[in-house]
């Protein structure tokens, strides 16, 4: 039995923090999440976990952070349904397409979308800190030029790292659209957790309709146009089926 409600530490809209949201709402399990902007978050991260990244669980009292370690602590606590393939040589499969997802995919398109809306404040505003009081939301708009510097160095964003990004993205979705040709899926033919990450990692420009990764509107035009390149992509429209067919309804209680 849980000796407190679990708390997920996360920013409302991030890719990496959606891998966890939707692993819980998967196997339906109930918790509460507890939304930081970004930049302000560190000092409480840090007090909490000892470094500064998101997403963060706080389960049984202890803290976990990184979505990878989070959703392994997951599937040993809660297996069904379960996203590790019973097979020793699927799960490590699966576990080894994550890792590369984490490692390329996730970086490269959070540096791609955000190079193209760097310039556009008050999209950043309303992507991250829509559920705040109106008052956090004009600080974080005040401190913009200051967020917006930090930003670029710690995900190294120039327009040659950015146009890198999009050529990275474009391989991956080339390398998905080729693997999942066959059955529908990463590996073997059920849904595991390398669906799930690609799927997740990949929400920022599916234009889905889901409130955990609903895009804020209007778009950046040049976020726009990544989206619209990437929407007839096969490896898009699978990202986009995944969601339809895999993603329930949020199930976690928000505070903002």
């Amino acid at each position: 039995m849980q000796e407190s409600p679990i708390e997920l530490h996360q920013f409302s809209h991030s890719h990496f923090n959606e891998k966890v949201r939707w692993t819980l709402d998967y196997k339906d399990i109930p918790h509460v999440r507890i939304n930081y902007i970004p930049g302000p978050h560190a000092l409480q991260i840090r007090r909490l976990t000892g470094q500064t990244q998101v997403p963060v669980l706080r389960i049984d009292g202890r803290a976990v952070a990184g979505s990878a370690a989070i959703i392994d602590l997951i599937e040993r606590q809660f297996p069904a349904p379960p996203l590790y393939p019973a097979d020793a040589n699927d799960r490590a499969e699966a576990l080894s397409l994550q890792e590369k997802f984490d490692a390329t995919l996730g970086p490269e398109l959070r540096r791609a979308v955000f190079d193209a809306c760097l310039d556009a404040p008050d999209f950043i505003v309303a992507t991250f800190a829509s559920e705040k009081p109106v008052w956090k939301q004009r600080a974080f708009r005040a401190a913009f030029p200051l967020v917006r510097t930090l930003m670029q160095n710690s995900m190294n964003i120039t327009p040659e790292t950015g146009r890198r990004a999009k050529e990275r993205v474009d391989e991956t979705l080339d390398y998905i659209a080729g693997r999942v040709a066959r059955t529908g899926y990463l590996v073997g033919d059920t849904f595991t957790v390398a669906d799930l990450t690609a799927a997740a990692l990949l929400g920022p420009v599916a234009l889905v309709h889901h409130p955990d990764m609903k895009q804020a509107e209007p778009l950046p035009p040049r976020v726009a146009t990544l989206c619209v390149g990437w929407s007839e992509h096969p490896g898009l429209i699978w990202a986009n089926d995944m969601w339809r067919k895999h993603r329930p309804p949020r199930k976690g209680v928000v505070i903002s």
